[in-house]
């Protein structure tokens, strides 16, 4: 290819990087403000916000850049930091705001109405009063449900499935931040359960403490235990899956996090997926699309994950039938 082509190619190439559209006046970068419920050294959160910025990034909105300035402020599972926080990214008056759990939805919304919101997670966003509707949200608030009510049956079944003569299971939540104070899942588990002549027994824990008694006790009645989506639950997923296996119990949880950090499986979407969706609404909201214009949307793909080790540790086998529908098994 000789000089002439390759400046004939150059214009096209251009089309293929995004360009940015800055705002205010003098060419100054876009302001973004995320709250997240974690603190800023929790692993997980971390790999969230890198899969966040990366896809920002290959959208031409990289953080720190001309482009965009992002602040990133970590409540760190308290209530009354999250409360401080909101108030003050909203006094900031950022070009769009990013939340990673209803709480800090809930925090940021209250407060304004105007500004430009993206929620990475909500497990029932209508309910939660954030939006209208999905389709519709008709308010500056959109974003990605990360669960639908329907998984609760399913986490029962399939923990059913792998220890077939459970006969009761803990539900383990956080009331103060699951969503619909955790009954947004249990009718469907309760349905699966009647099904399958369960006994439920719910455990609402706000702390390690709580949660730590609340395995003893299954072990004690020789329970499984299913784990609700929440922020408090999404930050201690390790701690939970080592109190599982410490206390012999069987569990399952809604993010492979806790499969890979040796809980016996789980059944969810991938933790950064919607990281990676919300950037992308994020570029749409920084290009002039309307949030409220723009529809709230749930997963469409879910990951089976079993950890072997801890198949064997339980002295438990994977039904073959379970096997075939695995989409990754730890060993």
């Amino acid at each position: 290819m000789n000089r002439r082509d390759v400046l004939m190619l150059l214009p096209a190439a251009a089309w293929l990087t995004p360009e940015p559209v800055f705002a205010g006046e003098h060419g100054r970068p876009r302001q973004l403000a995320v709250l997240l419920s974690y603190a800023a050294t929790d692993p997980a959160a971390g790999q969230r916000l890198a899969a966040f910025e990366a896809r920002l990034r290959e959208l031409g909105w990289g953080p720190g850049t001309d482009a965009l300035e992002m602040n990133v402020r970590w409540a760190e599972g308290r209530d009354d930091l999250r409360e401080v926080l909101a108030e003050s990214i909203v006094s900031s008056k950022p070009d769009v705001i990013v939340t990673g759990s209803t709480p800090d939805t809930r925090a940021i919304v209250t407060r304004t109405s105007t500004i430009p919101v993206v929620f990475a997670f909500s497990g029932d966003p209508v309910g939660s009063g954030f939006v209208a509707s999905l389709s519709r949200p008709g308010r500056n608030v959109t974003g990605f449900s990360n669960n639908m009510a329907a998984l609760g049956g399913k986490w029962l079944n399939l923990l059913h499935e792998a220890c077939p003569r459970l006969r009761s299971v803990v539900i383990l939540f956080n009331p103060d931040l699951a969503a619909g104070r955790g009954e947004y899942y249990l009718a469907t588990i309760s349905e699966a359960a009647a099904a399958t002549d369960i006994r439920l027994v719910i455990a609402r824990v706000r702390s390690e403490r709580e949660a730590q008694q609340a395995f003893a006790e299954a072990a004690r009645a020789q329970s499984g235990a299913i784990i609700l989506p929440d922020p408090f639950t999404t930050g201690h997923l390790d701690k939970l899956a080592e109190m599982s296996r410490a206390f012999k119990v069987p569990a399952i949880a809604y993010s492979s996090t806790f499969a890979r950090a040796s809980g016996l499986m789980s059944y969810g979407i991938e933790p950064n997926e919607p990281y990676i969706r919300t950037a992308e609404y994020v570029d749409r909201l920084l290009r002039g699309e309307r949030a409220a214009e723009l529809p709230v949307q749930n997963p469409t793909k879910f990951k089976l994950v079993l950890n072997l080790v801890t198949f064997a540790a339980f002295g438990l086998s994977i039904p073959n039938a379970m096997l075939a529908r695995t989409d990754e098994v730890l060993e």
